[in-house]
């Protein structure tokens, strides 16, 4: 009965150990002075070498096209107030589906976004790109047919009037 958790911890040890084994041989190994930097100019060009190849190779963020559509609607925006409510009737994906998709972008560090309260009970959010340097695993197509009609000012939140009441007068009244 233990046997599959046996060979599984056997493994896992083994593992485990090469791994310790590794850094034992990197803790104990002698760098020679040959591989130092002999002047500063070396050392500075080094550390303009290493930052220069850190910029050009950023990571590629993979997203479903669910994602990507919400992404691509969110740069329409360019940081305007909108809803899920909005975006869902522009690309017929459900708010529900949105709404993990944009938890989902913010914990991939793609998006920030904050919430926002327009008036009359109505609540939105702004959303800012923070990563750019996303690619599309999945049905391209579906990304191309849901956002070949939306516009920015489909997804846009239109700020309404706020009705004011007079006393003694009902809403109906008031805005005749």
């Amino acid at each position: 009965m233990k046997k599959g958790y046996s060979l599984i911890d056997t493994l896992a040890k083994k593992e485990f150990q090469k791994a310790k084994d590794n850094i034992n041989d990197i803790n104990n190994s002698n760098f020679s002075s040959e591989s130092q930097p002999q002047n500063t100019n070396e050392l500075t060009s080094d550390l303009n070498t290493s930052s220069n190849t850190e910029i050009e190779t950023q990571v590629e963020i993979v997203i479903n096209p669910n994602q990507y559509i919400l992404f691509s609607c969110l740069e329409l925006l360019d940081n305007k107030e909108s809803t899920l409510n909005l975006i869902s009737k522009a690309t017929n994906i459900p708010a529900f589906t949105l709404r993990s998709n944009l938890f989902r972008l913010r914990d991939l560090n793609v998006i920030e976004y904050k919430r926002v309260h327009i008036g009359n009970g109505i609540h939105g959010f702004k959303a800012n790109i923070l990563n750019s340097n996303v690619v599309l695993t999945g049905d391209e197509e579906k990304v191309h047919s849901a956002m070949k009609n939306v516009t920015q000012k489909m997804l846009l939140l239109k700020k309404r009037p706020v009705i004011i009441k007079e006393k003694g007068t009902s809403g109906l009244e008031a805005s005749h």
